[in-house]
């Protein structure tokens, strides 16, 4: 799965990265311990002209159906495995014309260690040829809804991060990892005119020599420490009360 990650590249640095006007993106900083129920930035293809372009939005993660009774439902969906997510009723519609990107320069999983604890890790993904203007940013497939209450008031965005087989390296580490989209297949991924049948095969398991792992501090276990500090190496931290501990 992936349920927590980080995003510390510039909004401006993102959107040339990503091909997207400058004009008008939205304001956030560095983040090192994104978790589910958070505004997350994504890239997507924009609803409004003749001319598709990529926008740059912040949505909720955990992706709401527009069916949805209650926004509650996006608890459970913050990760779609992508075997299904074209078959399963929160994603179906999602999958067909709502696809987005999610901006990541990290990721954090949790091996199991002997004794019942469980390890973080901070995992990166670095692009085939380099990706200018950031060497450390990538992309992950996702999906993304509008749900609008009942008894009215603005609707939400929300999102979900499409998981696949760990590769060679990550099995050492979790059986599953987040779906990096490579920089020249965004286009088809954002398409909504894409045959959605045809995009299964950009799920498939990043290149694992393309991977870097190093162990971290527990701090990441809370979604309340938002620190540099979360990447310090395990032996550098206090004891911690954490999510895993």
């Amino acid at each position: 799965m992936c349920g927590r990650y980080l995003l510390t590249t510039p909004p401006r640095v993102i959107a040339q990265a990503f091909g997207i006007d400058p004009s008008g993106l939205p304001e956030f900083g560095p983040r090192y311990n994104i978790a589910p129920s958070q505004d997350i930035p994504i890239v997507r293809m924009a609803e409004a002209g003749r001319i598709p372009i990529r926008e740059l939005v912040l949505a909720r993660w955990g992706l709401i159906p527009g069916w949805a009774g209650e926004p509650d439902i996006g608890l459970h969906t913050i990760n779609a495995r992508c075997e299904t997510a074209d078959s399963k009723p929160a994603y179906r519609s999602s999958f067909k014309r709502r696809r987005c990107l999610v901006p990541a320069d990290g990721f954090y999983e949790w091996k199991a260690m002997p004794g019942g604890k469980k390890q973080p890790y901070h995992i990166t993904a670095r692009p085939p040829s380099g990706m200018a203007p950031s060497p450390t940013l990538f992309a992950m497939a996702g999906l993304w809804d509008r749900w609008e209450p009942r008894e009215g008031g603005p609707p939400i965005e929300s999102c979900t991060i499409l998981t696949t087989a760990a590769n060679d390296f990550m099995a050492g580490i979790h059986n599953r990892m987040p779906v990096i989209v490579r920089p020249e297949e965004w286009e088809r991924w954002l398409d909504p005119e894409e045959d959605p049948r045809q995009l299964k095969d950009l799920c498939r398991p990043y290149p694992a020599h393309l991977h870097a792992a190093m162990a971290v501090s527990r701090l990441v276990n809370s979604p309340r420490n938002e620190t540099p500090l979360c990447l310090q190496p395990p032996e550098a931290e206090e004891p911690q009360h954490g999510l895993f501990d």
